[in-house]
Parts: C-alpha cells; sequence; structure tokens
C-alpha cells in the first residue's frame, strides 16, 4: 500500500513494474483492511461539524484510492490541478499496462472519480458539474463515491434527478458515470462481489439493460 500511495504523487519504478505484467483482470480484497477504511469513514460522518468537509472527503478517498488499485495495471494519483487551473480531480486512475486489457477495452485508460461523503444524495448540479469535467478530459468512464448515493432511481425517469442526467450524458456522448455507495462498500467487505465485477455489471446494466428476472 506505501507504494501505491508512492506512485500517486508521480511515476516511479511501482508504476513501471505494474505497466509490465497483465496477467489478471482483479486483485481480492482484503475484507479487514477495508472494514477499517470504513469504520474510519463513519466516525468521520458521526463526528459531523466538529471535521471540516475536506477531512470527511479525505476519509471517503481513501477507500476509493484503495477500491481503484485493486484493478491490475491501474495507478491512481489524488487531487489533481488542472493545467489551466480551472477544475481539480479527485483521483485520476491511469491504466498503465503496455497492452491492451478487458479494463482498458471496457473503461478507457484513464478514468475520473469523484468522492462525496454527504449526509444526503448528491444532487443534479454536482453530478451535472463532474460529467462536465469527464468532458473536458475526454475521460470515457466516471465512478462517483458517494456516501448516500445519488438523487433519483434507475426506476424513474425524474428529469430533475442525477441519475436521468448521467443517463443523458451518456447518449449525448458515450460517456459512462457509475455510482459506488455505502451499500456497495458493504458487499465488497462482506466479499458477495469483487470491485472490477461491480463496475463490470453497473457498465453492463447501464449500456444493456437489467435481465427480466432480476427486475422487482
Amino acid at each position: 500500500m506505501q507504494r501505491l500511495m508512492r506512485a500517486s504523487e508521480g511515476r516511479d519504478a511501482y508504476t513501471e513494474q505494474v505497466a509490465l505484467h497483465a496477467t489478471r483482470h482483479e486483485f481480492p480484497i482484503s475484507p479487514g483492511y477495508l472494514r477499517a477504511l470504513m469504520a474510519h469513514l463513519s466516525e468521520a460522518q458521526a463526528q459531523g461539524a466538529q471535521i471540516t468537509p475536506k477531512e470527511k472527503g479525505d476519509r471517503l478517498e481513501a477507500i476509493a484510492r484503495y477500491l481503484t488499485s485493486l484493478l491490475p495495471g491501474c495507478v491512481p494519483r489524488a487531487n489533481l490541478l488542472s493545467a489551466d487551473k480551472a477544475f481539480e480531480s479527485d483521483i485520476v486512475v491511469a491504466n498503465v499496462y503496455t497492452q491492451p486489457t478487458v479494463i482498458s477495452d471496457l473503461f478507457g485508460r484513464y478514468i475520473l472519480v469523484e468522492c462525496k461523503n454527504y449526509t444526503q444524495p448528491v444532487d443534479v448540479a454536482r453530478v451535472g458539474y463532474f460529467l462536465h469535467r469527464m468532458r473536458m478530459v475526454h475521460a470515457p468512464f466516471g465512478i462517483i463515491f458517494a456516501s448516500r448515493s445519488v438523487t433519483g432511481s434507475p426506476l424513474t425517469e425524474d428529469e430533475q434527478a442525477a441519475r436521468s442526467l448521467i443517463r443523458r450524458a451518456f447518449h449525448e456522448d458515450g460517456s459512462i458515470c457509475v455510482v459506488v455507495d455505502q451499500d456497495d462498500l458493504e458487499r465488497l467487505a462482506e466479499g458477495q462481489i469483487s470491485f472490477y465485477w461491480l463496475l463490470h455489471s453497473r457498465y453492463e446494466e447501464f449500456r444493456f439493460g437489467t435481465v427480466r428476472d432480476t427486475l422487482p
């Protein structure tokens, strides 16, 4: 993990080593480590106004960095400021494998990640700004880690809801944004699904829909 944190500061020997091996499409989660990160996040949520919004966001970012580092060949880098200083990205995940893989084929070479540790679902304005930044950096795939998810329901078409805006962005330019919330983190910690397969299933559901037998 320490090598990963050093790699997030820039390209180093760890990044170069990762780039040369493309034999796996996922690494297993350490339930104990993920649980520890989630407990740290829960403490921040319980403390409320006693800690700053940045500190709350940093704890969710730690989870996002850990999970994205489990995608082989992927190196997350945090808090990147654009060249013109117009915006800052919470996390940019670079796929540094030298050969194409299923991950680069599905998600592209760069994944943009946003972390929102709010007590309410993330609203349409904040999701819209993230989708705008995806377009600005030409990232075809984005992940929003949101403790309380985003506004709207997968089963409704509320035009004012964030989920509707995410679907509209896909129809307009093909970009895909998936949401990972607290319930997803619990499933990951319990070993019900791996992070790669969580992203893969959301990707397919977004593009092609859900199998009829699984609909409520």
